[in-house]
This record gives C-alpha cells, sequence and structure tokens, in this order.
C-alpha cells in the first residue's frame, strides 16, 4: 500500500515464514495489489453502484449521460489517486497529497440523513454532486494533514454514530 506499510508487512511475512529478502518482497507487492484492489471495489465501484441505484431509484430531471460521466469521472480519477499515493507517499512525510480515497465513507453516509429532510428528492442531485468534487479533490495537488489520533478517534465516534441513528431509524420506520 505504502511504503512504510509495506515494510511492516515484509517483517511479518519474514517472522511468519523465515522468507529470504525477495521472497517476502514478492508477497509483500501481493499483498499491497489485495489492498488497492480492496480500495478501488469498496470506495470507488460501491459508491458509484449506488449512484446507479439512486438514478434507478428516482425522479431525476438530469440525464442518465451525466450520471455515467460523474461515474466513469469519480473512477478515473480515484484510480489515479490510488496510483499517485503508492508512487509518492512515502515521501510526504504527515501530509497527503489531494484527498485520499477512502474519505468518501466519511462524506457518503451524510447524504441519506440530509435526504431525509427533503423527502427522498434530494440525493439524485447531491450524489453526484459529491462524487464530482470528491473525483477533483482526489487528483487536486494540494496538501492535506494526515488525520492524527484525536481526528481519527473523532472519525470513528461519528461512524458509530451513523450506525446507531441508521439503527434506530430503521427501528422507527419498522415499529
Amino acid at each position: 500500500h505504502d511504503r512504510t506499510g509495506a515494510r511492516a508487512h515484509q517483517q511479518i511475512i519474514r517472522r511468519l515464514f523465515n522468507d529470504s529478502t525477495e521472497d517476502t518482497r514478492l508477497k509483500t507487492s501481493a499483498i499491497c495489489v489485495v489492498f488497492v484492489i480492496c480500495d478501488v471495489v469498496s470506495f470507488l465501484i460501491l459508491p458509484v453502484a449506488i449512484l446507479f441505484k439512486i438514478y434507478l431509484n428516482s425522479t431525476s430531471m438530469l440525464p442518465s449521460f451525466v450520471y455515467v460521466c460523474v461515474a466513469i469521472f469519480y473512477v478515473l480519477a480515484g484510480i489515479t489517486r490510488l496510483s499517485w499515493f503508492n508512487i509518492t507517499d512515502a515521501e510526504n512525510g504527515g501530509y497527503f497529497k489531494g484527498v485520499p480515497v477512502t474519505f468518501i465513507a466519511l462524506v457518503l453516509p451524510i447524504i441519506p440523513f440530509i435526504d431525509l429532510w427533503f423527502e427522498g428528492y434530494f440525493s439524485a442531485y447531491l450524489y453526484p454532486l459529491v462524487l464530482l468534487v470528491m473525483g477533483f479533490l482526489f487528483i487536486l495537488n494540494i496538501d492535506i494533514k494526515k488525520p492524527s489520533l484525536k481526528v481519527s478517534l473523532f472519525y470513528l465516534l461519528l461512524a458509530i454514530i451513523y450506525i446507531v441513528t441508521l439503527v434506530l431509524l430503521q427501528v422507527r420506520l419498522l415499529g
């Protein structure tokens, strides 16, 4: 994934399997490829699948080619970001160049809550806009400070709040 993470994986593999350095590098490269594939599926393909589900279920006035163009741009920008990250992350210290693709996981869960206030009409327009903006932020040449432990804990708390709220909403809708 990144070079620091690759070194950690190399050490773990070497200890577990008593491998030579070359064998460890090959296995670490394979692990990095798996991580990138997981990122592509989780943070690029899944949001696009949700985009098309929203389009199919909405009465949006946006033509279908807008959704297709947004989806293609978003995936290409995300893949570009992941490729660039794998090449340059070790040299960039405590900063990201552009927004990491994983940040979409912080943004997208907010949309259903906004949609509740507007009774389901808003997501057909907001969701493609968010993907478009995030795509640009993935490839924008800006430095973004890597989150500290406190910020990471805040993200975890935010995820717990999302999950609890969704469960409570589901209970309210079913009950």
